[in-house]
């Protein structure tokens, strides 16, 4: 049994969901199509072979996934955040810790989407439909918007901890 209010509720599932989606968005090759080859972040895989990626190619390329690499750390910070709740009964803190992290991410996986576009927009509207942005691609925004919302409701969690000398909690039993 627990007290759970509804913005930790939201800011908890929202939390599991990001990681839902950023760890494919990091992980499979579907960020463009061509043809048979889809190329992801890390990797380019066409006819049933995969090969690693290279680094200093494509500048907006690199670019991205510094940005991923780095959202993928400040995300991480959260498992060092979270050993807190087993040393303290003050959650409030942790709370503001989760929401900054979330939403230094989530501009991180903005700002890492919008240089993916600005460099492969051109290459795909010239293509005639021989390419097209992939589903990881489209899941990097999603996490990224995801990732923003749950750390507002974080903070927001913080916030009402903060004004209030005793938190409104919800029984759920």
């Amino acid at each position: 049994m627990g007290y759970w209010t509804p913005s930790k509720i939201a800011a908890s599932v929202l939390g599991a969901l990001i990681n839902g989606l950023f760890i494919p968005t990091m992980a499979v090759n579907g960020w463009i199509y061509s043809g048979i080859i889809g190329k992801g972040l890390y990797n380019t895989c066409g006819g049933g072979i995969c090969t690693g990626t290279q680094w200093g190619q494509i500048a907006g390329e690199d670019a991205t996934r510094i940005m991923y690499i780095i959202a993928a750390i400040v995300l991480g910070l959260k498992l060092f955040i979270s050993i807190g709740y087993c040393v303290t009964k003050n959650h409030a803190p942790l709370m503001l810790g989760f929401g900054i992290c979330e939403v230094a991410a989530g501009i991180i996986m903005f700002a890492g989407s919008i240089t993916y576009v600005r460099t492969f927009a051109e290459a795909i509207a010239d293509s005639n439909g021989g390419s097209a942005f992939g589903v990881a691609f489209y899941l990097s925004w999603f996490a990224a918007i995801i990732s923003i919302i749950a750390g507002c409701f974080n903070i927001h969690v913080y916030s009402q901890c903060k004004n209030n000398s005793s938190e409104v909690n919800v029984e759920i039993s």
